[in-house]
């Protein structure tokens, strides 16, 4: 029999089912919405199983709910997944870390061969230093609920991942757009502004409208 060992991508896809077609910066209510696992590495290690090869998986997955998900499909196809760890079990170094922000998201650390060219997209050291942190604790607590946090945990990172949430905020400063909740919704919403403009944002809007009216007052293009 032959042997395999497959080093790629562990993900899951999330598949939302509408009546049409979606346009551009438009909000829809869907069907149907189907989770199933994926990622260009794991399925062809699937697909090498069920071929009848002996089949090893190395990749990264989330220490989440979808992680296990992953980690059930490869093992309900006889794929042997010893070497796919999550970064917080794996305690991945932060600098590992900053290299997939990096690579995704383009934010780039002061030390980094990259730094002289990266723009706006440089870190300082105030922000390296809130990412740090974050990172942090995401190997210490991961996720949490709301009434085992701190005010200015939850603040900071709401009930996800701190990780995440410090690199999406980051991105959000530099950007000059910020979210200032944690609740959203796919449904219409009542706006009231007051100020230069304030007249493009009163009524009832599609949520993805107000980027468009912000960006048409702003001249953004």
């Amino acid at each position: 029999m032959s042997k395999i060992v497959v080093v790629g991508s562990c993900n899951i896809d999330i598949t939302v089912e509408c009546d049409r077609w979606v346009h551009p910066g438009e909000t829809i209510f869907g069907n149907r919405l189907t989770v199933s696992p994926g990622g260009k590495g794991a399925n062809q290690a699937v697909a090498a199983a069920r071929l009848g090869a002996d089949v090893m998986m190395v990749g990264c997955i989330g220490d989440d709910v979808y992680g296990q998900l992953v980690l059930k499909a490869l093992k309900e196809n006889n794929v042997d997944s010893t070497y796919v760890k999550g970064c917080i079990a794996n305690k991945t170094p932060f600098e590992a870390a900053m290299a997939d922000v990096k690579a995704n998201f383009g934010l780039i650390l002061p030390t980094d061969p990259d730094a002289a060219k990266a723009g706006k997209l440089l870190l300082t050291d105030y922000e390296v230093e809130n990412l740090r942190k974050a990172y942090e604790r995401t190997l210490e607590v991961g996720a949490s609920s709301q009434s085992k946090m701190s005010q200015q945990d939850y603040e900071l990172y709401g009930t996800y991942i701190p990780f995440s949430m410090a690199v999406c905020h980051t991105i959000n400063h530099k950007s000059g757009m910020d979210h200032t909740t944690y609740a959203h919704t796919g449904a219409s919403v009542n706006i009231y502004a007051l100020g230069v403009g304030a007249e493009k944002f009163r009524g009832v809007f599609d949520n993805t409208e107000i980027y468009h009216k912000l960006a048409e007052l702003t001249k953004v293009q």
